[in-house]
């Protein structure tokens, strides 16, 4: 397996290289999604000859949430639709195990959802508001831009409640990650119309993955240039909730993908047996190391290996990513992330040198500045 270095090496010499990196280019400046990673591909199918794979990484569904909320001026773009009481009742006879329900709804034809007015199933009425947004539309930039125009005086007080990172291929990978795929602690897996899920509905992660262009036909979309999505769905408790300010910024920075893996099970990995190969080709590496037929021993033999011999470094994409992802956020608003390590100064005096102080900052580097790519900011 090559590493990312020898990744970007080979992909240099290749006919359509300039090709790729015009299509990266087009993805990077794209107002809501982060840029397009190359990879190399380890199976026989190839991507557009080239041998690579562009994998697409941003937030799919952003939730906030705010408790104390003063004033609210909803757009009159917003469609207002109202639950009353017996239609609450109704909802809570067909299925009790509801516990939460909301009263008032906004949306709007670009995705955002305002829900107000909490109501749980015991009577008690707690004054929660969230809004959604669709990653694939709404930059950080928007998503203040609303906050500030929908709650004047709460904004920032809203809270990061819940995302989703996707990651879209551009080729059909669906039996080779179905092979290698592989998260820790996850206490129930299901198949549900072609979709594979890892984690139960109410943990505070799961995974997915599914066949992205038929999902688009589906709902009568233009299937794109993506086949194939794997998603992570990640609830944040509400002790550890970030402002939405650090957020947008990059001052909090989530953790997905933490503890998921990607094998590579396009050649055999030594230190595997005869079945347990045959179980991996078969039924995927999560099913193989869950079968009651393994020792604790072998299962973390088992571990040890897919982590030594993983397809792609997938949490340090995802993490450059949306570290990415706020990069125009910051431009907008003049915004420095600042580091206090140890090794402070020595980080200071590099950004000084790049140009990021706060009084080094000028018009030319807000985001329509033809120079922009002459900035960079640290990402360590």
């Amino acid at each position: 397996m090559c590493t990312a270095k020898n990744q970007e090496d080979s992909v240099v010499g290749e006919k359509h290289g300039d090709a790729v990196s015009n299509l990266k280019d087009s993805l990077y400046n794209n107002p809501a999604t982060s840029r397009s990673n190359v990879l190399l591909n380890p199976m026989d199918k190839r991507s557009i000859d080239d041998g690579v794979i562009l994998v697409n990484i941003n937030y799919d569904k952003i939730e906030l949430s705010c408790k104390e909320i003063k004033t609210i001026c909803i757009p009159e773009e917003f469609k207002r639709n109202i639950r009353t009481s017996s239609q609450i009742r109704a909802i809570f006879q067909k299925d009790p195990r509801r516990t939460c329900i909301y009263r008032e709804f906004y949306t709007s034809s670009d995705g955002i959802l305002i829900k107000k007015d909490l109501v749980y199933y015991n009577g008690h009425v707690d004054s929660l508001t969230k809004v959604h947004f669709n990653g694939a539309r709404h930059s950080g930039v928007t998503i203040r831009q609303y906050l500030e125009r929908i709650f004047p005086d709460n904004w920032q007080s809203f809270r990061l409640h819940s995302y989703e990172v996707a990651c879209d291929f551009d080729v059909d990978i669906k039996d080779f990650v179905d092979q290698g795929l592989y998260r820790s602690w996850v206490r129930g897996k299901r198949d549900y119309k072609g979709t594979k899920y890892l984690g139960t509905t109410k943990s505070k992660r799961q995974t997915k993955s599914y066949d992205k262009k038929e999902e688009r036909l589906t709902k009568g979309f233009d299937p794109g240039c993506h086949e194939y999505r794997l998603e992570e769905r990640s609830y944040i408790p509400p002790k550890e909730r970030p402002l939405v300010e650090d957020w947008l910024s990059g001052k909090w920075r989530p953790k997905a993908f933490t503890h998921t893996v990607i094998g590579d099970t396009s050649v055999r990995w030594e230190g595997l047996t005869d079945g347990e190969w045959r179980s991996i080709k078969k039924h995927g590496f999560q099913t193989t190391l869950c079968s009651k037929k393994r020792t604790d021993t072998r299962k973390a033999k088992l571990r040890q290996l897919i982590k030594e011999h993983r397809w792609i470094p997938l949490e340090t994409l995802v993490n450059e990513s949306l570290y990415a992802w706020t990069l125009r956020y910051r431009l907008e608003y003049g915004i420095s992330v600042k580091y206090s390590g140890k090794h402070a100064k020595a980080h200071q005096s590099s950004q000084a040198k790049q140009g990021l102080r706060s009084g080094a900052l000028h018009d030319g580097r807000r985001e329509n500045s033809s120079n922009r790519a002459h900035y960079r900011f640290d990402n360590r």
